[in-house]
Order: C-alpha cells, then structure tokens, then sequence
C-alpha cells in the first residue's frame, strides 16, 4: 500500500470518533486566522464549534534488514487536533477525551496493526496536548504521532 492509502486509513480512523469535526488528511494553511479557523467550523446540535483534525507525514526513514536485504519504510504520520477552548463548559476534558479516543481508535485498528497488508503500526503516542490561540481564538491543541512500517516495494 502507498502512504495516500496509509494517510486515507488514518483519515478513516478519525472520522470514525463521535464529533470529531473536519478531518483533513492533509495540513491546511490559510494566511488570514479567520479563513484558518474556518477550515475547522462545525456545527454540533445547532451550535458552532471549532473542531478538527490535520493529517502529516513529516519523516519517512528507511532502514535495511541486515538478514535478507529487505528495506522497510517507517512513516511518521502527526496528527494536529484543533478545538475551541469554553472554560466555563470544561472543554479541556472532552477534548482529552476526544484525543485519547483517537488514540485507542488508531491502536486498535486492524488495518495497522495486523501486518498482513504491509503495515505494522507502533502504539499511538499523545505527544502534546496544550492550549494555543489560531487567530484571536484560544484552542486545545493537540499532537498524536503514528509511526507505521511497511516493507518497501
């Protein structure tokens, strides 16, 4: 399989969470805050949010197996949480519970974990979770890496 394949697998996991906003399985980069945060707008129950999640691949080492001569790529795949910050709503621990969700979801994905169709994933690793401001707007921000092997084709 291709990293496109491995990316839209990623993309499926994290669709598959209860809202979970706009998955884009790529970054998204807007010059204006406002059309960034709009990247990430939602409506839930009637109510708008800003909610998503950002796909990247930002390393692709290669190493190779000394016994058979077989080179196996790890794909460092980051994905970038975004979700607005309402102290007077808690949102820190639903938005916690949203990346730790995505974590158990991407663990216990067969697709990258079974090894059968090339891949081989190391658990997911929630690398940072922190307010930060995009625009004028105060966000959890929060960063899950996904290292997954395949053998190179």
């Amino acid at each position: 399989m291709s990293e496109t394949a491995l990316r839209g697998t990623l993309k499926t996991i994290l669709q598959s969470l209860t809202n979970e906003g706009t998955v884009h399985d790529y970054e998204r980069w807007a010059s204006d805050p406002a059309a960034f945060l709009a990247l990430f707008k939602v409506t839930i129950e009637g109510e708008d949010y800003i909610r998503g999640w950002t796909i990247t691949m930002e390393a692709m080492p290669q190493v190779l197996h000394q016994m058979d001569g077989t080179k196996i790529r790890q794909y460092h795949h980051r994905m970038r949480m975004y979700w607005g910050l309402q102290d007077s709503a808690a949102t820190e621990k639903s938005a916690v519970a949203l990346a730790i969700a995505a974590v158990a979801a991407l663990d216990a994905s067969v697709t990258l974990h079974n090894g059968q169709t090339y891949y081989e994933a190391d658990p997911a690793s929630l690398e940072t979770f922190e307010p930060r401001i995009f625009g004028s707007t105060l966000c959890h921000y929060a960063e899950i890496l996904q290292i997954t092997r395949e053998v190179a084709t």
